[in-house]
């Protein structure tokens, strides 16, 4: 399910109401407050974010990562990780 999709799904959820053209407000500071934890983690070097509205429930998305050699190859390994059918076993 697409980022944007379940962020949707939890704002229409939620006890009070957050208007549907704030929604790209919202998941831009939630996804900028993401990156920046990663950033401080050391997981990335640094990066751009932006999420802009083009129409009703319809956005786009532009995420820059920057990454050292290193810091790639452990993010890239920790997906591999997770990947079910490299998985030893069923």
């Amino acid at each position: 399910m697409p980022i944007f999709e379940k962020f949707v799904k939890v704002f229409e959820r939620l006890p009070f109401s957050i208007p549907e053209s704030t929604y790209h407000i919202v998941a831009s500071y939630l996804l900028n407050r993401k990156l920046d934890k990663y950033e401080h983690e050391g997981r990335i070097s640094k990066f751009k974010a932006q999420i802009e509205k083009i129409k009703k429930r319809r956005y786009r998305i532009e995420v820059e990562l920057y990454l050292s050699e290193e810091q790639a190859k452990n993010e890239f390994s920790n997906i591999l990780k997770k990947l079910p059918f490299l998985k030893g076993g069923d």
